[in-house]
């Protein structure tokens, strides 16, 4: 029999060791037993070591009650999605979507497959977008000048300015 929290096929290992998304599984504790490449490079690549303990240490302090939560209803059966600050290869933080799903042994929970993709790029675009739109807001909202975007027989946009002009 195989150990806990643990895949059957030695196939499944060599597929989820080249993925490019951090992956890893725990036990039925929630205790580390297997990550791949991507994952041992966390914890400023020391990441490896936690193997056999919990993965506390490598979220961020305030992302970790989510993180138990989401990893404590994977292990009752329920598949789970949550965000998460870790501390990366070189130290910085990383945000990651961690998607976790329960594994399954003779009919019972035996542990969580989890797959987490850094999405620290994307979450920054996305806030340098919103306030971009933000400036760009304002900076029609409050011009001296009337201003309107017509396009396909509608009015998409108009100031406060244009509005007063036109009645």
């Amino acid at each position: 029999m195989k150990n806990a929290g643990t895949l059957e096929n030695p196939s499944e290992y060599s597929l989820l060791e080249r993925a490019e998304d951090i992956v890893y599984i725990t036990d039925s504790q929630g205790r580390l037993t297997w990550m791949n490449r991507n994952a041992r490079g966390l914890n400023r690549g020391k990441a490896e070591a936690l193997l056999g303990g919990p993965l506390d240490p490598l979220i961020l302090e305030e992302d970790l009650p989510k993180v138990k939560q989401s990893l404590e209803r994977a292990l009752k059966g329920q598949p789970q999605h949550c965000d998460a600050r870790v501390t990366g290869k070189k130290g910085d933080v990383l945000l990651l979507s961690i998607n976790t799903t329960p594994i399954y042994r003779e009919g019972k929970v035996d542990g969580t497959l989890n797959i987490a993709r850094d999405v620290t790029g994307v979450k920054r675009l996305q806030e340098r977008l919103r306030e971009s739109e933000e400036k760009y807001r304002t900076l029609v909202d409050k011009s001296p000048d009337g201003i309107y975007v017509f396009q396909d027989d509608m009015f998409k946009l108009c100031n406060r300015k244009f509005i007063e002009e036109s009645g």
